[in-house]
Parts: C-alpha cells; sequence; structure tokens
C-alpha cells in the first residue's frame, strides 16, 4: 500500500484511521520520536508534554477507545502552511461511566515532515470533556 505523503493527505489518512479503528494505520503515520501535547485539564493525558508514537497511542487514543462510546472527530477544515496542518472541528462521543455526552470543538496542529507526523498538539473545550466525565 502507498502511504500518503503530503501533510494534507497524512493528516486526512489518520483521522480516516481513527474513524476505523485502525491503530496500526495511525501508528505508521506518526514519527517513531513523535512529540505531542494534549490539552490541560480532564482530557486524556491532559497536560502532558509526551514523547514517542507508541506513548501517544497508549496515552491517547487507547483511552478514548475504553472509556468513550462513538466517539468521533468532526472534522470541519484543514489549512495547510508548508508542513503544518491545521483541522479544526468537533468531538462527540458518550463518556461511558457517567453516560453523558460530549460535544467540544477542537483544534489540532500537525506538523508533517517525510511523510509522517513529528509534532502534534490538541487544544479543545476542557470544561465539555470535565462535563461529560463528571
Amino acid at each position: 500500500m502507498n502511504e500518503p505523503r503530503s501533510p494534507q493527505r497524512v493528516v486526512e489518512a489518520i483521522y480516516a484511521a481513527f474513524a476505523d479503528d485502525d491503530l496500526p494505520g495511525i501508528r505508521r503515520l506518526l514519527a517513531d520520536d513523535l512529540q505531542w501535547r494534549q490539552a490541560a485539564s480532564a482530557v486524556p493525558a491532559a497536560g502532558v508534554d509526551g514523547r514517542g508514537a507508541d506513548a501517544f497511542v497508549e496515552r491517547v487514543i487507547q483511552p478514548i477507545r475504553t472509556d468513550w462510546d462513538g466517539f468521533t472527530e468532526q472534522v470541519d477544515e484543514l489549512h495547510v502552511a508548508g508542513d503544518v496542518v491545521t483541522a479544526t472541528g468537533t468531538y462527540h462521543g458518550t463518556h461511558r461511566a457517567t453516560g453523558r455526552r460530549l460535544t467540544a470543538e477542537f483544534c489540532h496542529l500537525w506538523t508533517v515532515q517525510d511523510g509522517v507526523v513529528h509534532r502534534f498538539r490538541q487544544y479543545t473545550d476542557t470544561a465539555a470533556f470535565a462535563h461529560a466525565m463528571g
């Protein structure tokens, strides 16, 4: 299979893999030394400055799969500036422990080089996460 190479195609492929629950597909598109930061407060790996693709999958993606039902990332816009792709959209899901629905806007910044993501930064409505998580 040919992997996407342009920054926009790489990010589109990550969102498609997330929607398909394809962890190996996500992992393939992340640099081994990925630098990542989650929004502070109430989201998986909140406020963490992380390093490593495997840690990102284990600390961010896996908790979403175990703690939420029907969790989706609805991407509304992608903007590309060189190696940086900005995605804006809305998270949706139901927290399993509380049964509360989540609707929270997000902004993701992806830095893509050589066909893989080297840096990821998340901004989101952490109050909406806190409310859904009870």
